[in-house]
């Protein structure tokens, strides 16, 4: 009999929470279906090997009848991302389990649902805002000279920037289900920025918003429209540094409306393989608790409880010349 380690709830129940907030979960989620993903190991412990193929030379030597090239080694660099365990709970009372009118335990559990699409989505881009590839709107130095929205030639260079070092656009993309695996997508690189940038790209000459695609059944989750060869997602976790470029009051500064220094968006541009992460699906993706309200040695009068939920996730750069950083500024006024 497996072991029940969900406090008091049954397996069951444990079971359909868990489901629960991973179908809550699931379809926030955007970095975690285009980076490298594995499933949760299970009694493998906190480091997950993730592995990187290089691209072999190129056979430009004629060969010789009778004799064999001389080959070549495949090439790869093995990464190790360490996973971190996060967690919270939602504190009860006796009086909200014994006399209150709402399923507690059901909409905490969606609840704790959204959390986890948050976690996951600011861990991850806490590591990707992180990476060495950097790109200024306008062609400025760096952060604090930033006095710019985005430009349509910036992100030309880009794409051309990943070109050049090979990168691949994506053609498949985690599914945004609970069930592991990928579906095909039009190749494409991809960029993920903040919903304050969505009109400022929208602006852009060339810009083609997703209610205008052909198909727009077709789009990616959050998907907000392409450029060329850069297809948009927009979230609202994929947070700006804020009062570090120039001043002035036509950009959003301080996270709004002001005439302090203006805030640098990120967008995080992609291609295959960039970077890894462990896919939000499986059996042991996360581990609910529950604590019913009952006498013990520190709640005497058995008043208090909890419900809450934990997890081991990671997040780490595969390839820092397959992706890129653009820093850019999101208007106050957009017209």
């Amino acid at each position: 009999m497996a072991e029940n380690t969900y406090g008091d709830i049954s397996l069951n129940t444990a079971g359909g929470m868990k489901a629960l907030m991973l179908r809550v979960a699931a379809p926030q989620v955007i970095t975690a279906r285009f980076g490298q993903t594995k499933s949760l190991p299970r009694n493998s412990g906190k480091d997950v090997p993730f592995t990187r193929y290089h691209a072999l030379t190129a056979a430009t030597a004629p060969l010789i009848d009778g004799v064999n090239p001389s080959g070549q080694p495949i090439r790869k660099t093995d990464l190790t991302i360490h996973m971190e365990e996060y967690g919270d709970f939602v504190p009860i009372t006796s009086q909200v389990k014994d006399l209150h009118t709402d399923d507690v335990l059901r909409q905490v559990t969606l609840r704790s649902g959204d959390a986890i699409a948050e976690t996951v989505e600011k861990v991850n881009l806490a590591v990707l805002k992180g990476g060495t590839s950097v790109f200024y709107a306008n062609g400025v130095a760096n952060r604090a000279a930033l006095t710019s929205g985005p430009k349509r030639g910036d992100l030309r260079k880009i794409v051309r920037f990943l070109r050049r070092q090979r990168a691949k656009p994506h053609t498949r993309m985690v599914k945004a289900t609970t069930a592991y695996g990928t579906e095909p997508i039009a190749p494409a690189f991809v960029g993920i920025m903040h919903v304050d940038l969505i009109d400022a790209f929208k602006d852009l000459p060339g810009f083609t918003p997703v209610e205008k695609y052909s198909d727009s059944d077709k789009a990616l989750p959050f998907e907000v429209g392409k450029l060329e060869e850069i297809r948009f997602c927009a979230t609202t976790f994929c947070d700006p540094w804020k009062n570090v470029g120039v001043s002035g009051g036509t950009y959003i500064t301080g996270g709004g409306e002001g005439t302090g220094t203006a805030d640098s968006y990120p967008v995080i541009i992609t291609g295959q393989d960039a970077y890894a992460t462990i896919a939000l699906a499986g059996k042991g993706r996360v581990t609910p608790t529950v604590r019913n309200p009952k006498p013990q040695a520190s709640d005497e009068l058995g008043r208090s409880g909890s419900i809450g939920w934990s997890m081991y996730h990671t997040c780490g750069i595969l390839n820092q010349l397959w992706m890129t950083r653009y820093e850019c500024c999101a208007l106050q006024d957009p017209s």
